[in-house]
This record gives structure tokens, sequence and C-alpha cells, in this order.
């Protein structure tokens, strides 16, 4: 059961990273346009970002070397999620600290719903 749980957890994770992943790929393309509603941006961000590695793992799987075309999306996102990370230190730093908050908040409650499901 426990097994489980921290699989599922772990899953999650990478769903996470992949869609921070299509965030920073498709944020590459904000010089093109003038967007200036945040939440038009993300939904953009994510459209682009996932039609860019659903193009790459389609054209190497055409080829016949799907490992290569994983392994290519995944140092794409590698450089996307680096370079996004590197231009929005400052934003990212405001983040985290309101994210401690709520975990600190959340993390009490995760353990109680754990609790209850080990025993």
């Amino acid at each position: 059961m426990i097994q489980q749980i921290i699989f599922g957890f772990l899953i999650t994770l990478l769903a996470i990273l992949q869609i921070f992943s299509w965030i920073a790929i498709g944020s590459f393309f904000f010089g093109f346009l003038s967007i200036d509603d945040k939440l038009l941006r993300i939904g953009f961000s994510i459209l682009v970002g996932s039609a860019i590695t659903a193009t790459l793992y389609s054209v190497f799987a055409v080829m016949r070397l799907v490992a290569l075309g994983i392994f290519v999306c995944m140092f794409l996102s590698a450089i996307a999620l680096i370079y996004y990370l590197f231009i929005n230190f400052k934003k990212l730093k405001v983040a985290v600290r309101k994210c401690k908050i709520l975990l600190k908040n959340n993390l009490k409650i995760l353990m109680l719903a754990l609790g209850v499901l080990i025993f």
C-alpha cells in the first residue's frame, strides 16, 4: 500500500515537471507575441510546449528511434527549464517563499491523511 502511494506521488511529480517544461518551452515564443494576460500566457505556453514535444516524439517514432526521441525531448525540456529558471530567478524566490508557507499548512493535513491511510 505504501509503495503504491510513493509510486503515485513520484509519477505526479514527473507530470508536474513535464507541465513546467511545457511552460518553459512555450515561453520562448512570448517575444513574438504581445500577450498581457497571465492565464492566457500559461495556456499558450502549455499548448505550444506540448505541441513541440508531441511533434518531436512523432517524428522520432516514424524513424523508429523512440528512445532517441525521448532523450531529445528530455534534453530540450531540461534546457528550457534551466533557461526559464535563470531568466525568472527573482520572481521564483518570491514564489518559493509563498509555497513554503502553503506547504507548512498543507503538510500537517497530508501527514494526518497518510496516518489515517496507514492505520
